[in-house]
């Protein structure tokens, strides 16, 4: 069997999400973004983040993720690229903004919340025609265009080491011959701080997926890290 043909894309999809439907075999337009990228307000007027994350659930290795760069215009708004991948599954591109807003609790405490939004564009995604069994329609998943927009809130209560934070997005995106595809993650986690420049997270939280022809729902995990650089490549 190729790896990259639609039945190994069903055997991989059915490894990483709880089927929530009795259907078996997936259809879906890929993510954008699989990673939330840690815990709001940590990215500053001046900063250039640079750090990555890993998605995956409780009874496997990590399957997605990808890269991210985000650079500080004001303490208030920064903006975001990366991308990201899944193995014979897809890779995707993305762009955005962040608007963040902080509020100052008591001495080294501070409440933070921040709106994520953006588009992307990338190859990927599996369309099955039977609900056992992927029989597909003839094209691997780097041969579907895909892309659309995303939409996120974030919350956190940051310390000097510490932060405990949550998010909430969620995904419109379509590809070739597949059905527009919601897909909505939350998750919650604790993100560590070093020296003022590496950043260190790891969230847990459930993830799913619905269209027209097929939906599910699992439990992630996610894992992460971040290096804060000032604009001239040198660490802060």
């Amino acid at each position: 069997t190729r790896y990259d043909d639609p039945a190994r894309m069903h055997r991989h999809v059915a490894a990483v999400l709880v089927v929530a439907a009795s259907a078996c075999a997936p259809t879906f337009a890929p993510p954008l973004r699989s990673g939330t990228m840690g815990a709001p307000g940590r990215v500053q007027a001046g900063d250039v983040d640079l750090g990555g994350a890993a998605v995956g659930t409780v009874a496997s290795a990590p399957r997605y993720g990808g890269p991210a760069l985000a650079i500080g215009i004001t303490d208030g708004v920064a903006i975001e690229a990366g991308g990201d991948f899944a193995a014979s599954g897809w890779a995707m591109g993305f762009g955005g903004a962040r608007l963040t807003g902080r509020v100052p609790l008591r001495k080294q405490f501070r409440l933070v919340g921040d709106t994520e939004f953006g588009a992307g564009a990338g190859v990927g995604g599996s369309r099955c025609r039977g609900a056992w069994s992927c029989v597909g329609d003839g094209r691997r998943w780097y041969e579907r265009a895909a892309g659309g927009g995303y939409l996120g809130v974030g919350g956190a209560l940051r310390w000097r080491i510490p932060t405990i934070y949550t998010r909430l997005r969620v995904q419109a995106t379509t590809a070739t011959s597949i059905p527009s595809t919601i897909w909505t993650t939350w998750n919650s986690g604790v993100e560590l701080r070093f020296a003022r420049r590496v950043s260190l997270w790891a969230a847990v939280g459930l993830a799913d997926y619905w269209n027209r022809r097929d939906s599910r729902w699992g439990f992630i995990y996610e894992l992460g890290l971040a290096v804060r650089l000032s604009r001239r490549g040198s660490l802060r």
